[in-house]
């Protein structure tokens, strides 16, 4: 089924236009010949979006110059233009591609338009949607590692919760955990280099930073961490400590995290040689008082990262034959109250 044509006077059409100057074809319909005639030829474009306020903005005092300079509006097909430009940045690939366009996504593999804040159709029916697939391969590490940029993986152990506007309490540790996912052993020189003198500069600043030879199992250790706490502690409206401290909650935490290393496990992934299960009710005693970002979220009627986190133990469970029936009950609970939000 074909993408909708926006008409040739959205941003996805600009896009198309220019791709197709630039690269020799357009990956959706281009702009309307009144518009792209406006366009001069060149063999470089910078687009700039003026998104949010919209128009309002020219307005501004700093900004006499441009109103005049204008010469056509473009519509916003969606009521975000700014995750479709995005999204094309960071993946390299065009709208058709990418399947970005905004919170209203044209989803070929329901053919329907879905509204992916509440996951929804345009008549308010449910769409239910394995959400890791809207994104295609390769995933963002591979893309990074293309595009030449070196990103360090690093497990973060921190607490903190926003008390007012603009306001950050940071209430539990500060500490990091880096390394390189081929393993100490498989980096070069100048890698291990790099990682050391990384985290020497932040031990400089007062923030504990430790290299890791198995980052990849820091990574799920951590991931272990967040299915245990942060739907639960979204669920209960719960502090951390209050959650050990209960025997009901401390056995469905154990449930959660005997599923994550299960699946870890199924997918090749060395842990740590501890007691994960102590090791994961025993975080809440270093930070007793945090609430779960997941907890935050909701309640700031925001969508949370619960997807990633339990609900990615569920999908890659699945994957692997392995039954991750507490994490996936705490997600579909989590994306309900998402849904009432």
């Amino acid at each position: 089924m074909d993408l909708p044509s926006y008409d040739g006077r959205g941003l996805v059409n600009l896009i198309a236009e220019l791709e197709a100057r630039l690269g020799g074809r357009a990956p959706a319909a281009r702009l309307e010949s009144g518009l792209a005639e406006l366009i001069p030829p060149a063999s470089t474009y910078v687009l700039v979006l003026l998104d949010g306020l919209g128009d309002g903005q020219l307005s501004h005092r700093t900004l006499e110059a441009l109103p005049a300079a204008r010469v056509a509006r473009l519509e916003a097909g969606f009521c975000t233009t700014t995750t479709t430009s995005l999204a094309t940045v960071s993946t390299g690939l065009p709208p058709s591609q990418h399947g970005l366009l905004g919170h209203l996504l044209w989803l070929p593999e329901v053919g329907r338009v879905v509204n992916t804040l509440k996951w929804v159709d345009l008549t308010g029916a449910t769409v239910n949607y394995q959400t890791a697939a809207l994104l295609p391969p390769p995933n963002l590490w591979e893309r990074l590692s293309a595009a030449g940029i070196e990103a360090i993986p690093a497990s973060v152990y921190v607490a903190a919760e926003m008390t007012a506007p603009g306001c950050v309490k940071h209430t539990a540790r500060g500490d990091l955990v880096i390394g390189d996912l081929s393993g100490l052993q498989g980096t070069d020189e100048s890698r291990r280099h790099q990682l050391g003198r990384l985290a020497t500069l932040f031990g400089r600043a007062g923030i504990s930073c430790t290299v890791s030879e198995n980052i990849a199992g820091e990574l799920w250790t951590k991931l272990i961490m967040n299915c245990a706490y942060n739907a639960i502690s979204a669920l209960s409206r719960s502090r951390y400590g209050r959650m050990v401290r209960s025997p009901w909650t401390r056995e469905l935490m154990r449930q959660v995290i005997e599923e994550v290393v299960a699946v870890g496990r199924a997918a090749g992934v060395q842990f740590p040689s501890v007691n994960l299960v102590e090791a994961g009710l025993t975080l809440a005693e270093t930070m007793p008082n945090a609430i779960s970002s997941t907890a935050q979220d909701l309640a700031r009627g925001k969508r949370t990262e619960i997807d990633s986190l339990n609900g990615y133990v569920a999908r890659r469970g699945a994957e692997l034959g392995v039954a991750t029936p507490v994490n996936q009950t705490l997600h579909a609970l989590v994306k309900l109250l998402e849904e009432a939000a």
